[in-house]
């Protein structure tokens, strides 16, 4: 072979080189995003659970929002079913 096809073999490999390299660099970008994603949601549960056992306003509100719940559940059956039978 001639240099210049030497030269163009070699252009060729560095081409195709720079295209893999793009490929696995948008990959790995893609990854990354997922995986910061993830830890984004899991932190978030994290706070959340903290700050809902907590003595601050936030821990209050979520303790009377449960509770408020857990009554309603027991409260509204019986409610409806006196509207609905009397």
């Amino acid at each position: 072979m001639s240099s210049l096809e030497d030269r163009k073999a070699e252009m060729e490999v560095s081409k195709m080189s720079e295209k893999t390299k793009t490929a696995l660099a948008s990959i790995d970008a893609t990854e990354r995003k997922r995986a910061a994603a993830g830890y984004a949601v899991i932190g978030g549960a994290m706070a959340y659970g903290e700050g809902s056992l907590g003595d601050g306003v936030f821990g209050k509100i979520s303790f009377a929002a449960k509770w408020f719940c857990i009554w309603f559940a027991m409260i509204a059956p019986v409610l409806l079913f006196w509207r609905v039978a009397l």
